[in-house]
């Protein structure tokens, strides 16, 4: 009797296992391209290109156009339109003949519009940087706020920076969707070499915790809640156009 109990909670339990997803770590490339086009002194625009591996299954593409304005000597604000494709959701974990996965959203475009603003200071060789970002994905209605802080410091030659350091924190601030306050953080670091004037290549690494509450299709089916974490690192080459 005590042997059947046993087989019959074993059963269970993977049965429930098999309907909520797992903590997922995942471990890949990026390449991040930026081209900056110079207005005015103080209008620039934005065209930005993300290559990176989203998580296990899909490989994230982002494609973004904006236009920068300077405020004030140290505050910029600026707007853009990004279309991407590899995005992961909460609702994306869903039941198919059968079998509980995540949607592969490899070939799903997401339209987003978004707004930032960004504060700057030098102190002494070093940048300190806090920028505020406001994106709305037509997608979902999904509404994020992030706030990303963050230190460069400029290695100087002959009185010019010729190398870039820069250590950057964001978190992401879910307005209208998700349980937890923060769903999503993240620490970004890296170097950029000022090459010339109009190119700096750059190496990044960049390491990212997201949480997964139910989808609506498992609440629907009245799978037991649950709250799953995926990792995400990434390393990863960039380079910038100015002129």
């Amino acid at each position: 009797m005590i042997k059947i109990l046993a087989l019959f909670s074993l059963i269970n339990g993977s049965i429930l296992a098999s309907n909520s997803p797992q903590d997922e770590s995942t471990t890949g490339l990026g390449l991040s391209l930026r081209n900056f086009h110079k207005f005015t002194p103080k209008i620039k625009s934005l065209l930005e290109i993300n290559i990176e591996k989203e998580n296990e299954l899909t490989t994230r593409k982002d494609f973004k156009l904006g236009a920068r304005y300077r405020l004030h000597q140290n505050i910029k604000a600026s707007a853009y339109f990004k279309r991407s494709y590899g995005l992961r959701h909460e609702n994306d974990w869903i039941k198919v003949d059968h079998t509980w996965l995540w949607f592969n959203s490899s070939d799903r475009g997401e339209n987003t519009f978004g707004t930032d603003l960004s504060y700057r200071t030098i102190f002494k060789d070093n940048i300190i940087e806090l920028r505020a970002k406001l994106e709305r994905n037509l997608f979902n209605d999904n509404t994020v706020i992030t706030l990303r802080p963050g230190i460069t410091h400029l290695f100087l030659k002959n009185g010019s920076p010729f190398i870039n350091l820069y250590l950057q924190y964001e978190a992401y601030f879910p307005m209208n969707f998700h349980e937890k306050m923060i769903y999503k953080h993240g620490i970004y670091s890296g170097i950029l070499y000022h090459w010339s004037n109009m190119i700096k290549p750059g190496l990044f690494i960049k390491y990212t915790k997201s949480s997964w509450n139910n989808s609506n299709e498992a609440q629907s089916r009245n799978v037991p809640n649950y709250e799953v974490a995926e990792t995400s690192t990434i390393f990863g080459l960039s380079i910038n156009f100015y002129y």
